[in-house]
């Protein structure tokens, strides 16, 4: 099959009037063109937002993403400038972060048994509209989509807790998720590639296992594994020198 990569940009109508001797005929010609030109319009914006989507919204996601947590609005403003920044470099608009069609917003009473609601109204003309509202909604109330670093696919991220992985089902494991396994897999990586990791977890299940044989009391454990990880926070923010850390964690 023939492949292209050019797109329709534009449309420009021809009416060959000056062929046509009957009026009605006129008529249908101009209707016909006007309902061309509108549908042309439609198909170069979907793909013009289509190409968006990859182009812009996908880099702007992986920067958003790159620290792994949810971000401040000013870290998110800080982020978006710079993105913004980046792209104005770029010719096409498919590489910008700007919505496409317009927007209309009203306010609307939403009447139930016993109160009324004051709900927002939006209206958009195009789904690249949507998309950009919807997005910065998303980052600003923490909704907002990621691509699962399991399976590959995006989900959309809870409010008040951050993760790498969706929750689908893994093919062939129907009882267990991306998240499931990815937040093992992340750990075990930690454990392999990351020293301070490998020397708490030895530690950690050195004394747990105190704990079972009962030479710890709970609070004793406890109070241990509270310690543990202000170590282990203080070795990776090299607070600490790694021996002192490894000495600590033995106590």
């Amino acid at each position: 099959m023939y492949k292209h990569d050019r797109m329709l940009t534009s449309f420009r109508v021809g009416e060959p009037l000056d062929e046509i001797d009957e009026p009605d005929m006129i008529d249908e010609v101009l209707k016909l063109n006007a309902e061309l030109k509108d549908f042309i319009y439609h198909y170069i914006t979907i793909f013009e937002d289509l190409l968006r989507v990859k182009r812009a919204y996908e880099p702007f996601l992986e920067k958003i993403h790159s620290r792994e947590e949810f971000l401040t609005n000013e870290e998110i403003a800080e982020v978006l400038d710079e993105f913004n920044s980046e792209a104005s470099k770029k010719l096409s608009n498919y590489d910008k972060l700007i919505p496409s069609g317009t927007m209309t917003l009203t306010y609307k009473v939403l009447k139930r048994k016993k109160t009324s609601v004051l709900c927002e109204n939006y209206h958009f003309s195009t789904i690249g509209g949507f998309l950009y509202i919807e997005l910065f909604k998303g980052l600003q109330n923490r909704y907002l989509p990621r691509k699962c670093d399991l399976c590959g696919r995006y989900f959309v991220l809870e409010r008040g807790f951050y993760s790498n992985y969706c929750k689908r089902p893994v093919k062939g494991q129907p009882d267990k998720c991306c998240r499931d396994l990815g937040h093992r897999k992340k750990f075990n990586d930690k454990l392999k590639t990351d020293p301070i990791w490998s020397v708490y977890h030895k530690a950690y299940k050195a004394h747990y296992a105190r704990y079972l044989k009962k030479k710890m009391t709970q609070a004793e454990f406890q109070k241990w594994a509270d310690y543990a990880i202000e170590m282990r926070t203080k070795a990776l923010d090299s607070k600490i020198e790694y021996d002192e850390y490894v000495l600590e964690m033995k106590k």
